[in-house]
């Protein structure tokens, strides 16, 4: 065979889908499949693009702007200890899960990270909204400190699901076998 040339026999949809080989009589299927592999990638890289957009943006714009990240953290309801390590802590906590999730290696830790840290901050923020707290101090990021309490609850809602999206991504991708 010269190379170029294409064997006789050749099945597209095992060079594509080598598991998949059974569906290459129902084009209709196995184009459904390339598809689906299509928009899973893509899928993959907006949620990567938005949790790292976040963590970059939140624990940079609290190193930038540190003396009132400070003040607003020391109005929360938590204990003067606890404080003393949140809050230097909690900006290079976001900064390293953003790095994370977008190392390949690292990346299902970021996106665990990402989760747990995510669903924290929207149980502070629901808390608030329904008036646990007698005070609402926000020690939030740019952006996300002029929010009404209702809007940061629903965001926050929408990037947890946006993180534990990516983790279930993150499975199929692994189990399809694709590179992650």
């Amino acid at each position: 065979m010269v190379i170029g040339d294409a064997p006789e026999n050749l099945n597209m949809m095992e060079i594509i889908n080598p598991d998949q080989s059974q569906y290459a009589d129902d084009s209709t299927q196995g184009h459904k499949l390339v598809h689906n592999g299509h928009w899973i990638g893509w899928l993959d890289q907006l949620n990567v693009f938005i949790l790292v957009f976040l963590w970059f943006y939140t624990g940079l714009d609290k190193i930038i702007d540190y003396p009132a990240y400070w003040k607003a953290m020391h109005y929360q309801f938590l204990p003067r200890d606890l404080l003393f390590i949140l809050v230097p802590v909690l900006p290079l906590a976001e900064i390293f899960t953003g790095c994370l999730v977008i190392s390949p290696k690292f990346k299902i830790l970021g996106l665990w990270c990402s989760a747990v840290l995510m669903t924290a901050f929207t149980i502070y923020a629901g808390l608030v909204y329904f008036g646990y707290f007698a005070l609402r101090p926000c020690a939030c990021a740019g952006l996300f400190r002029t929010l009404s309490w209702g809007t940061h609850l629903l965001i926050n809602i929408f990037l947890m699901l946006v993180a534990l999206f990516g983790l279930i991504i993150y499975r199929i991708r692994r189990k399809e076998g694709r590179h992650i």
